[in-house]
């Protein structure tokens, strides 16, 4: 079990989107121990990590189809009037 801190540090995230994460549900509620504070286990950081490749890969799509639509605007052929 990892505090948020040690998370963060592993995990390259920023304690404000562990937070965020548990406050809409993409991450289950984690446990906390007596004093209040959150611990990580191993599910928790294999989720975690899935998020991170997973957000990855929709950003690299997202740049591929923008520069997919963005070639085919620039192929097609100039059909100003030539008046």
């Amino acid at each position: 079990m990892l505090q948020i801190g040690k998370v963060t540090e592993q995990l390259d995230i920023s304690a404000d989107t562990l937070r965020y994460y548990e406050k809409i549900n993409l991450l289950p509620r984690v446990y906390r121990n007596t004093a209040g504070v959150r611990q990580y286990s191993d599910k928790d950081l294999s989720r975690l990590s899935f998020i991170k490749r997973a957000q990855k890969w929709a950003l690299a799509w997202r740049r591929s189809q923008r520069s997919s639509i963005s070639g085919k605007i620039l192929k097609q052929p100039d059909h100003r009037c030539a008046h």
